[in-house]
This record gives structure tokens, sequence and C-alpha cells, in this order.
């Protein structure tokens, strides 16, 4: 197979941070306010399988520190906080980004409450 063959037919790649734990104060009722609590993000963006434009995660996951200790009402709130840093830093990039509420309030027993955000330049 030819090498420029092989180029056309790589599909776009995609570099997906599961898990990331922050402490943070996340809620819109006072109770909830009172304490930090941990939650998840993921993030994402599209990641060429070789070449200059690829982006190391440790960089990624040290771009997410300013929102450890930060207090959101909504988790829509710290999902936007971090797309903000991101596109800050890399503004060509389109990034998804995804919050986990672990236990949140709810009149009857929920697992989590998570959104997912989707920001930047479309290709």
């Amino acid at each position: 197979m030819e090498k420029g063959n092989a180029q056309a037919r790589e599909v776009e790649g995609r570099l997906t941070l599961e898990g990331l734990v922050l402490r943070v104060v996340l809620g819109a009722d006072p109770g909830e306010r009172l304490s930090a609590r941990s939650v998840e993000l993921d993030v994402s963006t599209a990641q060429p399988a070789s070449g200059g434009d690829r982006l190391d995660y440790a960089q990624v996951v040290e771009e997410m520190q300013p929102l450890q200790g930060g207090a959101y009402s909504y988790v829509e709130d710290l999902a936007s906080a971090a797309a903000d840093l991101l596109l800050t830093r890399w503004p060509r990039r389109r990034w998804t980004v995804t919050v986990r509420k672990v236990r949140p309030p709810a009149a009857l027993p929920l697992r989590r409450a998570v959104y997912t955000l989707v920001r930047g330049p479309s290709s």
C-alpha cells in the first residue's frame, strides 16, 4: 500500500480524558454550597494519529487546575468554565466537556446528573 493512500484513508482520531476528579462547590441549593464535593470531568477533542498537532494529555489536565476549589451553581456552569479554559489555550480546537455530579439531591434516588457541552469552531 502506498503511503499517500494510507493517509487518505486515515480517519480522524479522538483524544478523550475520562474521570478527571475535581473538588468544587457545586449546587444551587444553599445546603450544597456549604462544602466542596468531588465531581468527574471528561474532555475530548479531535486528535490526529501522527504529526505535530497532537496534544499532550498532561497539558490538558494541567489546564483544568484553575477549576479546582471553584464554586458553581450548576453542572452547566462548570462545563462552560472548563470549555473556556480549553479554548483559551487551544482556540482552534472543538472540545467536548462532560461533567458528572454524583448523588445530586433529588426527590428520588439519583445516581448522577450528567451534562455534556460541545464548544469551539466547527470543522
